[in-house]
């Protein structure tokens, strides 16, 4: 799960550091719309994990049609 976010603490934060209110708001509103593109280490390794298994699928599938590729070849050959 992503951090929280405390949107009136940045912004106070930054007031208190001598930006005014505006300019405060416009860098949380910036920051926050940011966080929307973060993927967390759970959701990366879900669809690592997700991409993993289609791929094996996939090998899977090939190596099975080649042994069969092989066996035909075998049968009509000999």
């Amino acid at each position: 799960m992503a951090a929280a976010f405390d949107t009136l603490k940045a912004a106070r934060d930054l007031e208190a550091a001598g930006l005014n209110p505006k300019q405060a708001e416009a860098i949380v509103t910036a920051v926050r719309a940011a966080q929307g593109d973060l993927v967390t280490t759970p959701v990366l390794k879900a669809e690592l994990s997700a991409l993993e298994t289609r791929l094996t699928l996939r090998m899977l599938a090939i190596v099975s049609a080649g042994i069969a590729v092989l066996a035909a070849i075998e049968q009509f050959s000999g």
